[in-house]
Formats: C-alpha cells, sequence, structure tokens
C-alpha cells in the first residue's frame, strides 16, 4: 500500500460525503469499511414497493391507479443497466418481474376495477391470461442461441378437429 495511501482515501471518503450529504445519503465508518446510510424512503425501489402495497389495499379503482401510476413513474429505464454480474442479472430480473406485475395490476384497475375483473371474463379465463403473460416475459427476456446452442427441435401436431366418424 503506498505511504499516502490511506489519506488519500480518507480524503476521497470526506468529499464524497460532502457531495452526498444534501441527498440525505451519508457514509458511516463500520467494522474496518464504510457503508452508506440512507433512509428507506430516499430508496426508489422501497418508495415503489410501498406505493403498490397502497395500491393493492386501495378502496376505489381510482385511487388505486393514481398510486400505480405513481409507483410505475419512478422507474427511470431498465435497473442496473451497466453491471453483468449474476446478482445483479438475478436482481434485474426480479425488479423487472415487480414492475411488470404493476402494469398488469394497472391495466386491470384502469379497464375492469378489481372487482369487475371476475364480472366481465370470469374467474376461469385469468390463470390462462397470467400464463400467457408470463410465457410473453420469460420469452422477451431469455436471450436467443446463438448456431452453437442451436438443438433439433421436434414438435409433433394432432388435429384439433374431430376424427369424422
Amino acid at each position: 500500500m503506498p505511504s499516502r495511501g490511506p489519506e488519500t482515501l480518507y480524503g476521497y471518503v470526506s468529499r464524497l460525503r460532502k457531495a452526498l450529504a444534501p441527498s440525505g445519503v451519508d457514509i458511516v465508518s463500520d467494522q474496518g469499511g464504510y457503508r452508506l446510510s440512507v433512509e428507506l424512503a430516499a430508496v426508489d425501489v422501497h418508495r415503489f414497493r410501498r406505493l403498490a402495497d397502497q395500491a393493492r389495499a386501495a378502496d376505489t379503482d381510482e385511487h388505486a391507479v393514481a398510486l400505480w401510476q405513481e409507483a410505475l413513474e419512478l422507474w427511470r429505464g431498465e435497473a442496473f443497466a451497466g453491471p453483468d454480474t449474476s446478482w445483479s442479472n438475478d436482481q434485474r430480473s426480479r425488479l423487472d418481474a415487480e414492475r411488470l406485475a404493476a402494469q398488469i395490476d394497472l391495466a386491470d384497475a384502469r379497464q375492469l376495477g378489481r372487482h369487475g375483473v371476475k364480472r366481465a371474463i370470469g374467474l376461469s379465463v385469468i390463470p390462462g391470461l397470467l400464463a400467457a403473460v408470463a410465457i410473453i416475459y420469460a420469452i422477451r427476456h431469455t436471450p436467443w442461441p446463438t448456431s452453437r446452442d442451436r438443438v433439433p427441435l421436434r414438435i409433433r401436431i394432432r388435429p384439433v378437429l374431430p376424427s369424422p366418424r
């Protein structure tokens, strides 16, 4: 370690503390290292989840729509767009799923209302719709195979019309 290494580090931490102070974030010395100290309400994902919980518990569909819109407006592009690590990719997938669920809930509240869904399309259709959305989501977020990854695909098509008698 360079002889002035610790002093240089302390100088950087001091400047970083000053830069982050207006946003309510502090850098705290902790067990031989540093950690960020921030209120949960200052972190967008926590605000999103709080608004989503409130939207699910809303008394009216209009209030739920307003809360879903406010929650979804917190998104600014793809989560963890830069890093390509297993942790960041897992977090990105999990957050994308939360965002998709919120978009579906917003669409339901806008079009049919929470109570109107049961009356309008019947409960038996909802699991199929959710499965279709999940399949579309999986397809959109699964990388396409390269030429060396390709495996022959065999599909057996069965007739859907009844056989002639």
